[in-house]
């Protein structure tokens, strides 16, 4: 799975504007109404704009036994230049 979120722009700071912030081993928890899903960080990267769907496309086939989350958003703050790639992957499944 992949989520793709805004650092900035507009009159407040977006849901990913301190993913840079994240390290290793770092847990990401997405919840709902009926489940808690806790992901761990496993790697950061960085690539140009250009090369992000390929990116993606190379963590996926390693990834096939494992259920990863991919989070994504522009680096540096402020800017468009680079994508910053969270790769995480699922530790524990709960219902609520």
């Amino acid at each position: 799975s992949i989520i793709l979120g805004h650092r900035q722009w507009g009159p407040s700071p977006k849901i990913f504007a301190e993913l840079d912030t994240i390290e290793l081993g770092d847990e990401v928890i997405v919840s709902s109404s009926s489940i808690v899903l806790t992901y761990k960080t496993i790697e950061t990267i960085e690539v140009k704009p250009e090369d992000l769907w390929q990116k993606i496309s190379e963590i996926n086939i390693q990834g096939k036994e494992n259920s990863h989350l991919i989070l994504v958003t522009c680096t540096p703050y402020g800017t468009n230049w680079r994508r910053l790639l969270i790769i995480t992957t699922l530790e524990k499944g709960e219902w609520k």
